[in-house]
């Protein structure tokens, strides 16, 4: 059995994260939102890291739960989470893109919403 404390505390962190990204996205209205100005980048900046956090805590969790808890959850693309932290957070792969394109449309593998939904759901689950 896996440590159902620990387990709980990373779920914390995915829903504390998921919060944060989607008060920072409120006042977001379209892409050249971000790179309009500094105030934009830094808070493109900011989105990233939390999207960051929350790969990161995935693949703790998976890991800390020898990937059983999230096996109970197949509709959720967990790969693609996890990878989605790779990807934002690989320097050679920021280095070799061009910039930001303000055409480039908004796609996340999930809502903030629907990811803070889920971290409570699985919470409940571990009780």
């Amino acid at each position: 059995m896996y440590d159902v404390e620990l387990s709980k505390e990373i779920l914390r962190q995915i829903l504390w994260s998921a919060e944060t990204i989607a008060r920072r996205f409120e006042p977001i209205t379209s892409p050249e939102d971000f790179v309009a100005s500094d105030a934009g980048l830094e808070k493109l900046d900011a989105i990233c890291m939390q999207l960051i956090a929350v790969g990161e805590s995935v693949k703790h969790l998976d890991k800390v739960t020898e990937s059983k808890l999230l096996q109970g959850y197949p509709q959720v693309e967990w790969k693609r989470i996890m990878g989605m932290r790779d990807v934002l957070s690989s320097a050679s792969n920021w280095a070799s893109s061009s910039p930001v394109r303000a055409s480039a449309p908004i796609t996340p593998v999930a809502s903030p919403s629907w990811i803070a939904r889920r971290s409570i759901a699985m919470q409940a689950r571990l009780v």
